[in-house]
């Protein structure tokens, strides 16, 4: 049984550039932001991808710089991503979302490509 709504689109989310390992925690955040209207049989994948990679750069902060999780910046910058991608229900605090990580502002955190 697929997963995902057809072959192909199983094969790409499994593969490593789409950051398989953070596919649970994005569909327990679809899950507990979206409630009965995540059915992975109808979303779309880039949206899954792109909470997979937000998820990705939060566990690197956490690892490599050792910054502890802001959970309220994560919930409401999810929130927001959501909120962006047309679910126009799901409310966020702008004040926080601007405030930044930690008040470290998104374009100042650090890039790791390894």
């Amino acid at each position: 049984m697929l997963y995902y709504r057809n072959a192909e689109t199983e094969e790409l989310m499994r593969q490593n550039r789409m950051t398989p390992r953070y596919a649970g925690l994005a569909r327990k955040a679809f899950s507990y932001y979206l409630g009965d209207r995540y059915n992975p049989q109808e979303m779309d994948c880039e949206l899954e991808y792109l909470l997979r990679q937000y998820i990705k750069g939060y566990v690197k902060l956490k690892v490599f710089d050792r910054i502890p999780y802001d959970w309220i910046y994560i919930d409401n910058f999810l929130r927001f991503a959501l909120h962006s991608e047309g679910y126009k229900d799901l409310t966020y605090d702008e004040a926080i979302v601007h405030g930044g990580y930690h008040g470290i502002i998104r374009s100042e955190l650090p890039e790791y490509t390894a």
